[in-house]
């Protein structure tokens, strides 16, 4: 049997991962752009921007590397979908953070 004998499968992988890649991309958008223009009265718009990209960069970066040298490690895949999702975790934690604090300083 070989990997393309059912082909509607390889189609549902590649919707997945366009879904992904754009949710990955809106991200990235939100944080460097959105954020430091809601900012921009606090702060130089500019500046903030070039410190969040290049945050992003080097976490991106990290990232990669940490989770290549898992795999590579003999583990498999199992840590490294078990740090994915303690991250989305963490992310959704912090974000809701944020939104609550967000609206306290709005009263």
């Amino acid at each position: 049997m070989g990997r393309l004998d059912r082909p509607h499968e390889l189609a549902l992988a590649v919707v997945a991962f366009a879904g992904l890649y754009l949710a990955m991309v809106m991200v990235t958008n939100a944080i460097t752009s959105i954020f430091c223009l809601a900012y921009r009265d606090l702060f130089d718009a500019a500046l903030v921007a070039g410190i969040v990209d290049t945050v992003c960069y080097v976490g991106s970066s990290l990232a990669a590397w940490s989770l290549g040298r898992a795999v590579d490690s003999g583990s498999g895949w199992t840590p490294v979908f078990g740090a994915l999702a303690l991250s989305g975790v963490a992310g959704l934690l912090l974000s809701l953070a944020s939104l609550r604090l967000e609206r306290r300083i709005a009263r």
